[in-house]
């Protein structure tokens, strides 16, 4: 799915360079910003947020921001249109603008907007027999957006889990994770970490795995040992488990010697 990957790269550019280009021809003042918003130009006046120097960026500001984003994103909730246009609207405003973390309610739609976006990114992908990778990788970034937002997260977890990546989840719950969130004790957790094991060991996947099985291990400890039973020995599986296990001391016998072998290798 190389295109699709390009097509959200080249859209998201191509705001950028539009917005760059509005602002170079026009520099509003603050009066004119007010106006804009008295207006509901909330295109408009997102386009000219940026005119106002970094020394004068004041909460009345912020307020403006604020509405041009929550002005320009609320009606995506409702439409259908495009899932590239979006994603395009909502990395214009976020993180570019980090004073919007503060506001619930950009927050909330941004959430709700961008996952069902990505949804049917990844619905389109499985139509037109797509490789997934752009959306996941794509979705992996929108989550990653700091301040992390809780609910985005979990949400691209479950949304990857659902299509049948497991492993892809964990990057997820790693997310979550870093973020402050106590995810071990969920079900998910357990499935998604030991298929990210099963990853090559400098995969992304595997090493949110690693960090899963290292930050919950004793709720992860025993699908975590159910499954290295039945994995050949050197495998990727044995290869990212075998530190945390040995570590806790979960292994004996010819495991821990396997494990031992592959230290010494």
């Amino acid at each position: 799915m190389k295109h699709l990957g390009t097509v959200i790269l080249l859209a998201v550019v191509g705001i950028a360079v539009a917005g760059s280009a509005a602002a170079a021809e026009r520099r509003d003042s603050i009066a004119d910003l007010d106006a804009l918003a008295a207006q509901h130009s909330w295109l408009e006046l997102g386009a000219h947020l940026m005119d106002i120097p970094p020394a004068a960026r004041d909460a009345h500001w912020q307020a403006l921001v604020e509405q041009a984003a929550v002005g320009e994103v609320a009606p995506l909730a409702a439409a259908a249109g495009s899932f590239v246009d979006k994603l395009v609207v909502l990395e214009r405003y976020y993180p570019t603008f980090p004073s919007l973390a503060q506001s619930s309610e950009f927050m909330k739609l941004r959430a709700t907007v961008g996952l069902d976006a990505f949804r049917r990114c990844f619905e389109l992908a499985a139509e037109q027999y797509l490789d997934p990778a752009p959306c996941r990788d794509h979705l992996d970034a929108f989550a990653r957006a700091e301040p992390v937002d809780l609910t985005v997260a979990k949400g691209a977890a479950e949304l990857v889990a659902q299509r049948g990546n497991d492993a892809a989840a964990a990057r997820f719950y790693a997310i979550m994770l870093a973020a402050g969130d106590d995810v071990c004790q969920a079900a998910s957790v357990a499935k998604a970490a030991v298929a990210a094991l099963r990853e090559p060991v400098e995969s992304f996947d595997a090493k949110a795995g690693k960090v899963l099985l290292d930050r919950c291990f004793e709720p992860l400890k025993e699908a975590v040992l159910d499954t290295f039973a039945q994995v050949p020995p050197a495998s990727p599986y044995m290869k990212n488990s075998c530190p945390a296990l040995m570590a806790h001391n979960a292994l004996s016998g010819l495991r821990a010697a396997r494990c031992k072998e592959l230290g010494s290798g």
